[in-house]
């Protein structure tokens, strides 16, 4: 009877320990297919700063364009001198626009203009711009005469853009054409290739639409 006994003892005792090895042997197999569920990454993201294009694409004083005249070569500087102005009171008006050419950013745009002294008041409408990718929009320079002088005076007044990139989550849609206002105002000989053009902008255009088609 104490050798049956013992028997049944040792085999309760293979049993757990039996049990024990299919325990830990299924915690390590778990442990090991847990492990191939850990994927580590990262994205690198950069700016696009050869995108980001924002210029002055208009200038219009007292309704009179004066793009070419006043917008220099680098489109983010506007310089002019406004109409006469004799009697206190007396106001010019520069009607500008701002274009966006990013497809990938907004701007926030703010112009700012020197010039003003004792006698000019300059006032800018609206202060900032919030432009959209691929769009434009407009504002104006107020130029006031607020005392007469005894002199005649030519004060240029010079307005620069101040930008800043604001970042969206689609491309803008719209398309833009940039200007060369300086080509604009390049009379072109078209006698010999007939384009159909009298200013070299005007020509640039056409080539491009030439070589897109």
């Amino acid at each position: 009877m104490y050798f049956i006994i013992l028997n049944r003892i040792g085999d309760n005792v293979k049993r757990r320990n039996t049990l024990i090895l299919v325990i830990l042997l299924m915690s390590i197999g778990f442990a090991a297919v847990s492990t191939t569920l850990i994927i580590k990454g990262s994205a690198k993201i950069s700016e696009n700063i050869d995108d980001f294009d924002v210029y002055f694409s208009k200038a219009i004083l007292d309704n009179v364009d004066k793009s070419g005249e006043f917008i220099d070569d680098t489109n983010k500087t506007i310089t002019f001198t406004t109409s006469d102005l004799s009697a206190v009171g007396d106001t010019s008006t520069l009607t500008y626009e701002v274009t966006n050419a990013s497809k990938n950013y907004d701007a926030i745009v703010q112009v700012n203009c020197e010039g003003a002294n004792n006698y000019l008041q300059v006032s800018m409408v609206p202060d900032n711009l919030t432009i959209e990718a691929t769009t434009t929009k407009t504002g104006t320079v107020k130029v006031e005469l607020k005392k007469t002088s005894i002199t005649n005076q030519d004060i240029p007044i010079t307005c620069k853009l101040n930008i800043v990139a604001s970042e969206r989550t689609s491309l803008g849609a719209n398309e833009v054409v940039n200007y060369n206002y300086k080509a604009k105002n390049i009379i072109y000989d078209d006698t010999v290739t007939q384009m159909g053009c009298t200013d070299v902008q005007t020509c640039i255009q056409k080539i491009d639409k030439i070589l897109e088609s």
